[in-house]
């Protein structure tokens, strides 16, 4: 047996899915591949013996992989319970990493040289050496493939070397500036003293523009995906895109967001959590926020383009369906158990809980509204019953010995969970003066606060709090959360208090290339086995604007202001549509100007107008 034969024999031996040799002579390496590791997305650049530059330049490892004539190159597929089995991701490729280290010890008996690459930099230590100390274990040291080479995927039976590199960047190039051009054109631009801010609101919009996805086979062209950079989650959770991403949604899309809604509305959101490519629904569940945010979208849609009227019998005819189904007590609703919820690691946030029967509430209003702006009467149920959602949670959910909110168990049990979700029912109206007050009182470092954001989980439950799993659980946070309590808090009036919340994201501004799913509040990182982007990022330039700057569009199209003092930095919001007007604000310390199509309207101090 040939020496190639043996070392294949060796990978079959080690559980390899698929392996296969390659002439070292038809590699191609791409100094663009070596850019993107600078970028440092994967924040190994400059921290391992196993990645660039520690492992040379472009150059040398070309003349390294040179001294040899066979390349094998061998791949393990792993399976997956979701898109969001996260664990699932990181074991498999721990596992991968344990499977390589035991083909290393079978070719060590065949090879008197070698060179052995792996996946996505080295991790064998807790702490690199690099770049102050030499390598612990030299001859166990596997260099990243993505350092050195790109393996080009294609189609069966396709020659990857008849594609070009170039070619593919300044496509990529293209579609990008193409799509910058469009945000250009229909988000607003934000100019501020403080350069954090500036660099956060960029970071937010990028993380919006990165989740269209453009594929004349989905089912609309763009598909607005809740992220995807990793090749997880190219579909449409409503919770994401409709829920924190609505209002960019219909600034980027315009009316032809009325298409993509028209899709969610068909996909089965009663027994689906998501939306796939091809408008089918998908997903083990039917999500508790799916149906507020839906009607958050459809809100957004009639307000921003004056459009989608015809649709509300279908959007309340949904809605009925959904109040119909659910078991109800005291005018709340079941919304089960944790599969259909946070998806926390701990129980508690069950059943009847303050937010989304708060949400609720907010739609009966909607439906009240809009009937009336179509001419329907008999308005006052919708009201009624959405004052006495609100009169049940205060009475029912609201535990007037922790000054906190509780969840409500079938059997009477009551679970107190100080989760940030409770901040919903404030945004909805629920709370009165006295409930706002306890409330916001738990937005102190150590408890909710962080220095790098906001925690899911305040500090202070020592039941609920843990740190693997920050964006329900604590430690940490889902990304669209903490730019949306901000929002709400200069809503109800506490600008000061929003400006520091939101203060503490700025790190991402520069720290990432895109938001991340969720990050840590005690440190400027991300989780390692979490999605690299998510369309939620969007909240950030959603609170800059709608909470902030204090734009608001009602639902028969007017336009009010309502702008905010920063901390004494100076911004300026440019470029505003608003139907055939362009709006700019200027807000510096407390004095603001407004101007409509270039013409100064506004001068003086700040104070909330109509235009």
């Amino acid at each position: 047996m040939d020496r190639l034969s043996e070392v294949e024999r060796a990978a079959r031996e080690s559980r390899f899915s698929e392996y296969g040799s390659v002439n070292v002579q038809n590699l191609k390496y791409y100094q663009e591949i070596r850019t993107i590791c600078e970028e440092n997305s994967c924040r190994n650049y400059a921290a391992s013996w196993a990645c660039p530059p520690a492992i040379g330049t472009l150059a040398e490892c070309r003349e390294r992989v040179n001294r040899y004539r066979n390349m094998l190159l061998f791949s393990r597929k792993y399976a997956l319970e979701d898109s969001f089995d996260f664990e699932g991701m990181h074991a498999g490729l721990k596992d991968f990493k344990r499977t390589v280290d035991g083909f290393q010890q079978k070719i060590d008996t065949l090879l008197p040289m070698y060179l052995l690459l792996s996946n996505e930099g080295c991790g064998r230590c807790p702490q690199c050496t690099y770049p102050g100390a030499p390598c612990r274990y030299p001859h166990l040291l596997h260099h990243s493939l993505e350092g050195y080479i790109a393996v080009i995927l294609t189609e069966a039976g396709k020659d990857a070397a008849k594609g070009d590199m170039k070619l593919w960047y300044e496509d990529t190039l293209n579609a990008w500036e193409k799509r910058l051009r469009l945000a250009s054109q229909r988000i607003p631009s934000l100019h501020s003293s403080s350069k954090e801010l500036e660099q956060y609101y960029k970071r937010s919009l990028i993380s919006g523009l990165v989740c269209l996805w453009e594929n004349d086979a989905y089912v609309t062209n763009p598909f607005p995906a809740t992220s995807g950079m990793d090749g997880g989650s190219i579909c449409c959770y409503p919770w994401d895109v409709a829920g924190y991403g609505a209002r960019m949604l219909v600034m980027l899309l315009g009316e032809q967001s009325i298409s993509f809604l028209k899709h969610m509305l068909s996909c089965g959101i009663d027994s689906h959590i998501c939306m796939a490519l091809d408008g089918s629904g998908s997903g083990w569940c039917e999500y508790a926020y799916s149906m507020w945010s839906i009607f958050n979208l459809y809100c957004t849609i009639l307000s921003m383009t004056g459009k989608g009227w015809e649709l509300f019998g279908e959007i309340r005819q949904l809605f009925e369906a959904e109040e119909a189904r659910l078991e109800e007590w005291k005018n709340l609703k079941n919304y089960g158990r944790q599969c259909n919820l946070l998806e926390m690691r701990s129980c508690g946030y069950e059943h009847y809980v303050p937010s989304p029967n708060a949400e609720r509430a907010w739609c009966y209003d909607a439906i009240a509204d809009i009937a009336e702006k179509m001419g329907e009467r008999d308005v006052f149920r919708y009201r009624e019953k959405a004052e006495a959602i609100r009169a049940s949670i205060r009475e029912n959910l609201w535990d007037p010995e922790r000054k906190w909110f509780r969840c409500v168990h079938p059997d009477g049990h009551g679970e107190v969970v100080y989760s940030i979700q409770m901040y919903d029912a404030l945004r909805m109206g629920t709370c009165n003066a006295e409930m706002t007050k306890h409330l916001l009182s738990h937005l102190e470092d150590g408890k909710f606060l962080g220095e790098y954001g906001v925690s899911s989980i305040s500090g202070e439950d020592e039941q609920h709090y843990e740190l693997n799993d920050p964006d329900w659980s604590g430690g940490g946070c889902y990304s669209g959360e903490g730019p949306e309590l901000a929002e709400t808090l200069w809503q109800i009036g506490r600008s000061e208090l929003a400006w520091d919340v939101l203060s503490r994201h700025f790190w991402m501004g520069t720290k990432v290339p895109y938001i991340p799913q969720e990050h840590f509040c005690d440190s400027p990182m991300m989780p390692e086995n979490r999605r690299a982007n998510i369309i939620a990022g969007v909240a950030g330039m959603q609170a800059v604007l709608f909470g902030l700057a204090g734009f608001q569009i009602d639902l028969d199209g007017s336009l009010r202001l309502s702008p905010h003092a920063a901390g004494g930095v100076r911004y300026e919001i440019r470029g505003f549509q608003h139907g055939a007007n362009v709006i700019d604000l200027v807000v510096d310390g407390d004095e603001m100007q407004i101007a409509v199509n270039g013409e100064l309207r506004v001068q003086g101090e700040i104070r909330e107008m109509s235009i």
